[in-house]
C-alpha cells in the first residue's frame, strides 16, 4: 500500500469515528428529551436503577389492554395504590429469577395495598400463562404480544430490555425504573418510603 492510500484510509476511518461519536450524542440527547429525565430529576442508585426525584415524577401513560386471562384491564383501576409494574417475557432467564422475588414481595406488601401488574412482551399468550403459573409471577399480566403497551411506556421513560420494572406511586407517577433484574431489597425499601 502506498503512502497516499494509507492516508486516505486513515482519513476515512477518522471521519467514521467522528460520525459515530456524533450519532451517539444525538441519540443520548433524544433519549433525554423523550423520557423527560435530566440529571437534576433523576439519580442512578445502583446497577440498572434510576430513581426519579422531585415533586413532579414522570407520569405513567394511560395503559389499557387484555390480560393473559383475557380480561380487559386499565392501570387507572389501581389509582391510589403503589404499583410495581414488571415487564417480562417467558423466554427471559433473568425474568424467572426476578419472578420469584416479586412473588415473595407481593405477599409481603399486600397489607400495604401495593399492587403488582405484569406486562408480558412479544410473547405468545399461552407461553406467558404457562410461565406465569410456574413462576408464581405477578397477576394480572397484560398480553403485549404486539409490543403496543411497551411502546407507550417507551414514549415516557426508556425501557429497552426485559426484565424491567417500574415503581409507580399512588398518584400514577413513575418514581423508579430498573433495567435488568430488580433488587427486591431496594424495591422493598422504596415501597416503604412511599408508604410513609
Amino acid at each position: 500500500m502506498i503512502a497516499s492510500d494509507r492516508a486516505r484510509v486513515l482519513r476515512v476511518m477518522t471521519a467514521l469515528a467522528i460520525a459515530a461519536g456524533l450519532v451517539g450524542v444525538v441519540v443520548w440527547q433524544a433519549n433525554q428529551i423523550q423520557t423527560g429525565a435530566s440529571e437534576s430529576e433523576s439519580t442512578a442508585t445502583g446497577p440498572g436503577l434510576t430513581v426519579f426525584l422531585g415533586s413532579e415524577g414522570i407520569e405513567l401513560p394511560a395503559i389499557t389492554g387484555r390480560t393473559l386471562s383475557g380480561r380487559r384491564l386499565s392501570l387507572e383501576e389501581f389509582g391510589g395504590h403503589v404499583v410495581v409494574l414488571s415487564i417480562w417475557s417467558s423466554s427471559c432467564e433473568a425474568c424467572r429469577a426476578e419472578a420469584l422475588d416479586l412473588a415473595a414481595l407481593k405477599r409481603e406488601t399486600k397489607p400495604l395495598g401495593v399492587r403488582f401488574v405484569g406486562i408480558d412482551v412479544r410473547d405468545r399468550p399461552s407461553d406467558g400463562r404457562t410461565f406465569q403459573r410456574r413462576a408464581g409471577l405477578v397477576d394480572p399480566s397484560l398480553d403485549d404480544s404486539d409490543g403496543r403497551v411497551l411502546d407507550e411506556i417507551r414514549g415516557t421513560v426508556a425501557v429497552d430490555s426485559v426484565p424491567s420494572t417500574l415503581l409507580v406511586d399512588a398518584d400514577g407517577l413513575i418514581r423508579a425504573r430498573w433495567v435488568g433484574k430488580a433488587d427486591a431489597i431496594t424495591l422493598r425499601d422504596l415501597i416503604a418510603e412511599m408508604d410513609e
